[in-house]
């Protein structure tokens, strides 16, 4: 399925997101015809069962960080999209759990991109890139992985 890239409501980048199962903007399926109505619902449950139990790994030493199985929501979202203070932008994906990596530092309250949760530096565990962050919050733990510091390996059960 080759779909476009949409924009929030508003058209505000500094918090586009988007969830596992729903396109923004205009799909067609793998014959390019339009991917619509239970024919696009179709096309993401196949995504979404190939995905299922595939690792997650550090794009710079494929050591294991996590899984698919592990991934979460915030705010009805997988995919978020922010920028620090600096301006520098990110795209995370947040999983409920990165066995992978190793947190750096105290946790932050300033600054944080969810509300109510402290942030902290998470590290490859194994190159000690920087991945992304573990958050905080009333309801616990999950990490926000910057996408394009990750790959997704072949099964959930290789190391």
């Amino acid at each position: 399925m080759i779909c476009s890239a949409g924009i929030s409501p508003g058209g505000n980048p500094a918090e586009t997101t988007s969830s596992p199962g729903t396109v923004a903007g205009n799909c067609l399926d793998f014959n390019g015809k339009p991917a619509t109505g239970s024919r696009l619902a179709n096309l993401a449950q196949d995504q979404r069962a190939q995905a299922r139990g595939r690792a997650i790994r550090c794009a710079s030493c494929a050591h294991r960080i996590t899984s698919t199985d592990a991934a979460t929501r915030r705010a009805g979202a997988h995919r978020h999209t922010f920028a620090n203070p600096a301006g520098l932008v990110f795209v995370i994906l947040l999983f409920g759990s990165a066995p992978g990596a190793t947190p750096l530092g105290r946790e932050h309250t300033e600054f944080t991109w969810f509300p109510d949760h402290t942030w902290q530096v998470l590290l490859c565990g194994s190159c000690h890139r920087h991945l992304g962050w573990r958050f905080r919050g009333p309801h616990g733990l999950f990490a926000g992985l910057v996408d394009d510091r990750i790959v997704m390996g072949s099964s959930h059960g290789d190391h």
